[in-house]
Protein backbone atom coordinates (compact mmCIF):
# COMPACT_ATOMS: atom_id res chain seq x y z
CA UNK A 1 0.00 0.00 0.00
CA UNK A 2 1.63 3.60 -1.36
CA UNK A 3 1.46 6.55 0.65
CA UNK A 4 -1.10 8.07 -1.53
CA UNK A 5 -3.86 4.96 -0.42
CA UNK A 6 -2.95 5.30 3.47
CA UNK A 7 -3.99 9.27 3.19
CA UNK A 8 -7.03 8.33 1.55
CA UNK A 9 -8.02 5.96 4.42
CA UNK A 10 -6.61 8.08 7.12
CA UNK A 11 -8.93 10.65 5.47
CA UNK A 12 -11.74 8.94 5.47
CA UNK A 13 -11.69 7.63 9.08
CA UNK A 14 -11.11 11.34 10.43
CA UNK A 15 -14.19 11.59 9.09
CA UNK A 16 -16.16 8.71 10.64
CA UNK A 17 -14.93 10.12 13.89
CA UNK A 18 -15.38 13.61 13.15
CA UNK A 19 -18.85 12.41 12.51
CA UNK A 20 -19.21 10.06 15.81
CA UNK A 21 -18.48 13.14 17.51
CA UNK A 22 -21.03 14.95 16.11
CA UNK A 23 -23.34 12.36 16.95
CA UNK A 24 -22.74 11.77 20.54
CA UNK A 25 -22.80 15.75 20.76
CA UNK A 26 -26.10 15.49 19.52
CA UNK A 27 -27.37 12.90 22.10
CA UNK A 28 -25.76 14.57 25.31
CA UNK A 29 -27.80 17.54 24.26
CA UNK A 30 -31.23 15.77 23.37
CA UNK A 31 -30.27 13.73 26.94
CA UNK A 32 -29.77 16.96 28.46
CA UNK A 33 -33.23 18.38 26.94
CA UNK A 34 -34.88 15.32 27.86
CA UNK A 35 -33.94 15.92 31.32
CA UNK A 36 -35.67 19.15 31.77
CA UNK A 37 -38.37 18.67 30.50
CA UNK A 38 -39.06 15.61 32.63
CA UNK A 39 -40.74 16.56 36.59
CA UNK A 40 -38.35 16.75 39.24
CA UNK A 41 -37.62 13.79 40.88
CA UNK A 42 -39.31 13.36 44.47
CA UNK A 43 -37.54 11.62 47.34
CA UNK A 44 -39.71 9.17 49.66
CA UNK A 45 -36.64 9.49 51.91
CA UNK A 46 -33.09 10.87 52.29
CA UNK A 47 -30.82 9.60 54.90
CA UNK A 48 -27.97 11.17 56.15
CA UNK A 49 -26.05 11.47 59.31
CA UNK A 50 -25.58 15.19 59.33
CA UNK A 51 -26.12 17.66 56.93
CA UNK A 52 -24.91 21.94 56.60
CA UNK A 53 -25.27 24.78 54.82
CA UNK A 54 -22.42 26.08 54.25
CA UNK A 55 -22.19 30.18 53.05
CA UNK A 56 -19.93 31.74 50.34
CA UNK A 57 -17.06 31.73 52.55
CA UNK A 58 -17.29 28.19 53.51
CA UNK A 59 -18.61 29.13 57.21
CA UNK A 60 -21.30 27.03 58.54
CA UNK A 61 -24.51 28.87 58.75
CA UNK A 62 -27.14 26.16 59.80
CA UNK A 63 -26.58 22.31 60.77
CA UNK A 64 -28.91 19.15 61.66
CA UNK A 65 -27.53 16.38 62.81
CA UNK A 66 -27.82 14.50 65.93
CA UNK A 67 -26.38 15.11 69.53
CA UNK A 68 -25.62 12.32 72.22
CA UNK A 69 -28.13 10.13 70.24
CA UNK A 70 -30.90 13.49 70.08
CA UNK A 71 -32.03 14.82 66.84
CA UNK A 72 -30.83 18.62 67.02
CA UNK A 73 -30.84 21.69 64.27
CA UNK A 74 -28.18 24.64 65.16
CA UNK A 75 -28.33 27.96 63.62
CA UNK A 76 -25.30 30.07 62.77
CA UNK A 77 -24.07 34.24 62.49
CA UNK A 78 -21.54 35.58 60.59
CA UNK A 79 -19.41 35.48 63.25
CA UNK A 80 -19.49 31.24 63.71
CA UNK A 81 -21.74 31.19 66.69
CA UNK A 82 -24.88 29.73 67.44
CA UNK A 83 -27.78 31.69 67.71
CA UNK A 84 -30.85 29.52 67.68
CA UNK A 85 -30.68 25.50 68.56
CA UNK A 86 -33.83 23.53 68.64
CA UNK A 87 -33.29 19.70 69.99
CA UNK A 88 -34.31 17.48 72.90
CA UNK A 89 -33.56 17.34 76.48
CA UNK A 90 -32.25 14.39 78.40
CA UNK A 91 -35.83 12.96 79.22
CA UNK A 92 -36.39 13.58 75.75
CA UNK A 93 -38.72 17.00 75.71
CA UNK A 94 -38.23 18.98 73.03
CA UNK A 95 -36.49 22.58 73.85
CA UNK A 96 -35.39 25.88 71.80
CA UNK A 97 -32.99 27.85 73.00
CA UNK A 98 -31.84 31.48 71.24
CA UNK A 99 -28.28 32.99 71.96
CA UNK A 100 -26.93 36.49 72.03
CA UNK A 101 -23.96 37.93 69.60
CA UNK A 102 -21.38 36.67 72.79
CA UNK A 103 -23.12 32.91 72.54
CA UNK A 104 -24.56 33.40 75.99
CA UNK A 105 -28.01 32.00 76.49
CA UNK A 106 -30.96 34.61 76.08
CA UNK A 107 -34.21 32.56 75.51
CA UNK A 108 -35.12 29.18 76.36
CA UNK A 109 -38.81 27.55 75.54
CA UNK A 110 -38.97 24.02 76.61
CA UNK A 111 -40.77 21.79 79.76
CA UNK A 112 -39.96 21.28 83.26
CA UNK A 113 -39.22 18.46 85.30
CA UNK A 114 -42.99 17.72 85.30
CA UNK A 115 -43.60 17.53 81.59
CA UNK A 116 -45.01 21.58 81.76
CA UNK A 117 -44.29 24.25 79.49
CA UNK A 118 -41.70 26.74 80.64
CA UNK A 119 -40.36 29.95 79.27
CA UNK A 120 -37.15 31.18 80.21
CA UNK A 121 -35.24 34.71 79.65
CA UNK A 122 -31.99 35.96 80.53
CA UNK A 123 -29.77 38.06 81.09
CA UNK A 124 -26.61 39.12 78.97
CA UNK A 125 -24.56 37.16 81.37
CA UNK A 126 -26.16 34.31 80.93
CA UNK A 127 -27.97 34.64 84.20
CA UNK A 128 -31.99 33.43 84.26
CA UNK A 129 -34.13 36.67 85.15
CA UNK A 130 -37.60 35.73 83.60
CA UNK A 131 -39.85 32.90 84.28
CA UNK A 132 -43.18 31.49 82.87
CA UNK A 133 -44.27 28.44 83.27
CA UNK A 134 -46.89 25.99 85.13
CA UNK A 135 -46.83 25.44 88.98
CA UNK A 136 -47.94 22.21 91.34
CA UNK A 137 -51.41 21.34 90.08
CA UNK A 138 -51.31 23.33 86.38
CA UNK A 139 -51.74 26.64 87.57
CA UNK A 140 -49.62 29.01 85.26
CA UNK A 141 -46.63 30.92 87.73
CA UNK A 142 -44.53 34.07 86.61
CA UNK A 143 -40.98 34.47 88.52
CA UNK A 144 -38.51 36.76 87.90
CA UNK A 145 -34.71 36.63 89.46
CA UNK A 146 -32.10 39.47 90.22
CA UNK A 147 -28.20 39.04 88.83
CA UNK A 148 -27.48 36.85 91.11
CA UNK A 149 -30.47 34.19 90.89
CA UNK A 150 -32.31 34.93 93.65
CA UNK A 151 -36.35 35.12 93.07
CA UNK A 152 -37.28 38.25 93.65
CA UNK A 153 -40.86 38.60 92.47
CA UNK A 154 -43.55 35.21 92.04
CA UNK A 155 -46.86 35.16 90.52
CA UNK A 156 -48.99 32.23 90.72
CA UNK A 157 -51.91 29.67 92.30
CA UNK A 158 -52.48 28.32 95.31
CA UNK A 159 -53.37 24.41 94.90
CA UNK A 160 -56.87 25.65 95.11
CA UNK A 161 -56.81 27.96 92.33
CA UNK A 162 -56.22 31.08 93.77
CA UNK A 163 -53.94 33.76 93.56
CA UNK A 164 -50.76 34.20 95.18
CA UNK A 165 -47.75 36.99 94.87
CA UNK A 166 -44.72 36.71 96.48
CA UNK A 167 -42.01 39.29 96.39
CA UNK A 168 -38.49 38.59 98.23
CA UNK A 169 -35.44 40.26 99.16
CA UNK A 170 -32.12 40.13 97.84
CA UNK A 171 -31.19 37.21 99.89
CA UNK A 172 -34.44 35.69 98.01
CA UNK A 173 -36.10 35.38 101.32
CA UNK A 174 -40.13 35.65 101.37
CA UNK A 175 -40.73 39.65 102.19
CA UNK A 176 -44.32 40.42 101.03
CA UNK A 177 -47.10 37.64 99.95
CA UNK A 178 -50.68 38.82 98.71
CA UNK A 179 -52.72 35.60 98.84
CA UNK A 180 -55.79 33.81 99.45
CA UNK A 181 -56.37 31.80 102.17
CA UNK A 182 -58.59 28.53 102.68
CA UNK A 183 -61.80 30.33 103.59
CA UNK A 184 -61.34 32.22 99.80
CA UNK A 185 -60.64 35.38 101.81
CA UNK A 186 -57.42 37.88 101.07
CA UNK A 187 -54.27 37.52 102.82
CA UNK A 188 -51.52 39.92 102.84
CA UNK A 189 -48.21 39.20 104.77
CA UNK A 190 -44.98 40.98 105.78
CA UNK A 191 -41.70 39.19 106.45
CA UNK A 192 -38.49 39.61 108.12
CA UNK A 193 -35.34 39.61 106.76
CA UNK A 194 -35.19 35.99 107.63
CA UNK A 195 -38.30 35.62 105.98
CA UNK A 196 -40.30 34.61 108.98
CA UNK A 197 -43.92 36.15 109.26
CA UNK A 198 -43.97 39.48 111.25
CA UNK A 199 -47.32 41.64 110.07
CA UNK A 200 -50.72 39.86 108.62
CA UNK A 201 -53.71 41.78 107.42
CA UNK A 202 -56.33 38.92 106.92
CA UNK A 203 -60.09 38.69 107.94
CA UNK A 204 -60.58 37.24 111.13
CA UNK A 205 -63.45 33.87 111.48
CA UNK A 206 -66.48 36.27 111.72
CA UNK A 207 -65.35 37.68 108.58
CA UNK A 208 -64.16 41.26 109.94
CA UNK A 209 -61.16 42.13 109.06
CA UNK A 210 -58.08 41.96 111.39
CA UNK A 211 -54.34 43.03 111.38
CA UNK A 212 -51.87 40.17 113.33
CA UNK A 213 -48.41 40.88 114.74
CA UNK A 214 -46.33 38.53 115.03
CA UNK A 215 -43.06 37.63 117.32
CA UNK A 216 -40.12 35.71 116.49
CA UNK A 217 -41.20 32.60 117.56
CA UNK A 218 -44.24 32.97 114.90
CA UNK A 219 -46.67 33.45 117.43
CA UNK A 220 -49.40 36.30 117.38
CA UNK A 221 -47.85 39.45 119.68
CA UNK A 222 -50.69 41.77 118.95
CA UNK A 223 -53.41 42.37 117.00
CA UNK A 224 -56.06 44.97 115.83
CA UNK A 225 -59.71 43.31 114.96
CA UNK A 226 -63.16 43.54 114.94
CA UNK A 227 -65.72 41.84 117.07
CA UNK A 228 -69.14 40.41 115.76
CA UNK A 229 -70.72 44.02 116.85
CA UNK A 230 -68.65 45.69 114.76
CA UNK A 231 -66.52 47.56 117.43
CA UNK A 232 -63.13 47.48 117.34
CA UNK A 233 -60.51 45.38 119.73
CA UNK A 234 -56.77 45.45 120.14
CA UNK A 235 -54.74 42.18 122.23
CA UNK A 236 -51.81 41.57 123.42
CA UNK A 237 -49.96 38.31 123.98
CA UNK A 238 -47.22 36.34 125.52
CA UNK A 239 -44.05 35.40 123.73
CA UNK A 240 -45.64 31.92 123.46
CA UNK A 241 -49.15 33.68 121.78
CA UNK A 242 -51.07 33.82 125.56
CA UNK A 243 -53.62 36.82 125.34
CA UNK A 244 -52.43 38.94 127.96
CA UNK A 245 -54.28 42.28 127.57
CA UNK A 246 -57.74 42.83 125.55
CA UNK A 247 -58.98 46.63 124.45
CA UNK A 248 -62.42 46.65 123.31
CA UNK A 249 -66.12 47.24 123.48
CA UNK A 250 -68.91 45.43 124.89
CA UNK A 251 -71.68 44.69 122.83
CA UNK A 252 -73.74 46.99 124.46
CA UNK A 253 -71.11 49.98 123.13
CA UNK A 254 -69.24 50.94 126.20
CA UNK A 255 -65.22 50.53 126.32
CA UNK A 256 -62.82 47.74 128.39
CA UNK A 257 -60.14 46.84 129.15
CA UNK A 258 -59.09 43.37 130.43
CA UNK A 259 -55.81 42.05 131.89
CA UNK A 260 -55.41 38.18 131.59
CA UNK A 261 -52.52 36.24 134.19
CA UNK A 262 -50.70 33.48 132.33
CA UNK A 263 -53.58 31.11 132.35
CA UNK A 264 -55.23 33.60 130.36
CA UNK A 265 -57.51 34.44 132.67
CA UNK A 266 -59.09 37.41 133.38
CA UNK A 267 -56.88 38.91 136.25
CA UNK A 268 -58.55 43.14 136.28
CA UNK A 269 -61.39 44.15 134.35
CA UNK A 270 -61.90 48.40 133.47
CA UNK A 271 -64.92 48.97 132.32
CA UNK A 272 -67.88 50.75 131.53
CA UNK A 273 -71.26 49.31 132.85
CA UNK A 274 -74.71 49.31 131.94
CA UNK A 275 -75.29 52.09 133.13
CA UNK A 276 -72.77 54.25 132.05
CA UNK A 277 -70.35 54.58 134.55
CA UNK A 278 -66.78 53.25 135.18
CA UNK A 279 -65.52 50.20 136.86
CA UNK A 280 -62.60 48.50 137.72
CA UNK A 281 -62.66 45.28 139.19
CA UNK A 282 -59.74 42.30 139.97
CA UNK A 283 -60.48 39.30 139.83
CA UNK A 284 -59.09 35.60 141.12
CA UNK A 285 -58.22 34.25 137.76
CA UNK A 286 -61.44 32.19 137.99
CA UNK A 287 -63.47 34.97 137.31
CA UNK A 288 -64.88 35.59 140.36
CA UNK A 289 -64.27 39.25 141.34
CA UNK A 290 -62.40 40.12 144.26
CA UNK A 291 -62.19 43.98 144.95
CA UNK A 292 -64.70 46.37 142.47
CA UNK A 293 -63.82 50.10 142.58
CA UNK A 294 -67.16 51.91 141.01
CA UNK A 295 -69.84 54.48 141.24
CA UNK A 296 -73.63 54.39 143.17
CA UNK A 297 -76.35 55.57 142.57
CA UNK A 298 -75.64 58.52 144.25
CA UNK A 299 -72.94 59.13 141.91
CA UNK A 300 -70.33 58.63 144.54
CA UNK A 301 -67.38 56.40 144.77
CA UNK A 302 -67.91 52.90 145.61
CA UNK A 303 -65.85 50.27 146.73
CA UNK A 304 -67.03 46.72 147.20
CA UNK A 305 -64.69 43.64 148.22
CA UNK A 306 -66.23 39.80 147.58
CA UNK A 307 -65.49 36.84 149.80
CA UNK A 308 -65.10 33.53 148.30
CA UNK A 309 -68.60 32.42 148.10
CA UNK A 310 -68.87 35.93 145.54
CA UNK A 311 -71.24 37.58 148.03
CA UNK A 312 -70.21 41.02 148.31
CA UNK A 313 -68.90 42.76 151.99
CA UNK A 314 -69.88 46.53 150.94
CA UNK A 315 -67.54 48.97 153.49
CA UNK A 316 -69.62 51.33 152.34
CA UNK A 317 -69.36 54.70 149.94
CA UNK A 318 -65.91 56.44 149.92
CA UNK A 319 -65.36 59.30 151.84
Amino acid sequence: MDIEERLSRLERANRHLKTGFAGVGIWAVLVFVIFQLLPARVYDRLQAKELLVIGENGRILARMGAAQGQGRIATYGRTGRKTTTLGVTSKGAGVITTFNSGGKKVVKLGSSNNGEGVYSAYNAKGKRVVQLGTAPGGHGSFITYNSKGKVMIGVGSTIKGGGVINTYNQNGNRAVSLTIRSDDSGGVTTHNSNGRKSVFLHTANNGQGKVSIYNYYNNEAASLSVNLSGYGEITASSPKGKGLVEIGTSNEGQGRIFVHNSSEKRAISILGNLGGKGEIATLDGGGRRLVELGVDDSGRGKVSLFGPSGKTRDPGPSK
